[in-house]
């Protein structure tokens, strides 16, 4: 498996979408990104200060 570098635009966009209360597969959907992708990005956000509470 290989190393992907991602944009700040990607993964702020997945975010600000969950963050507005949309799930999983409507994030994907609106990010342009795999479902799997989104849930790791949701798993993280709280180390990085953001979370929906």
């Amino acid at each position: 498996m290989g190393f992907k570098e991602v944009s700040v635009v990607e993964v702020r966009e997945v975010l600000s979408v969950w963050l507005e209360g949309h799930g999983p597969r409507r994030v994907a959907d609106r990010a342009g990104v795999d479902r799997k992708t989104v849930r790791r990005y949701q798993d993280r956000s709280p180390v990085c200060g953001r979370g929906r509470g």
